[in-house]
């Protein structure tokens, strides 16, 4: 019976210095002001971001979408193009920026718009 308890003190602490705990957090869009006018009537006062660091990986949870996983290189920076709901619509933004530092942007190419994430308290 000592065995398996030390075995299983063992475990959380293999499983705790691991990051089976990931370090949260939430940011809003804010729009860029060298956007064109156009993309000031996208609403995006209800849209938030979820961001949870997973060693290597981002998970990421744009609105009510499903969450999933972007990598992150050894300096923090990551790349990726997604799908985010927007009111009715859904648009194709680019995630970009560095995920250490939470400076992080999405870009739509279509209309051109730039929105900075930025942190919640």
């Amino acid at each position: 019976m000592r065995i398996f308890s030390v075995a299983v003190i063992a475990g959380v602490g293999i499983a705790l210095s691991t990051g089976a705990f990931a370090e949260s957090w939430r940011a809003k869009p804010v729009l860029e002001s060298q956007s064109p006018l156009l993309c000031r009537q996208a609403d995006v006062s209800k849209l938030f971001f979820a961001f949870a660091e997973m060693g290597s990986d981002l998970s990421v949870k744009a609105g009510e979408s499903d969450a999933f996983l972007v990598p992150v290189s050894a300096d923090g920076s990551i790349s990726r193009t997604l799908s985010i709901p927007v009111g009715q619509k859904t648009f194709t933004v680019d995630l970009t920026g560095n995920a250490k530092g939470r400076d992080l942007q999405v870009y739509n190419r279509d209309y051109a718009c730039l929105f900075k994430l930025e942190p919640l308290p």
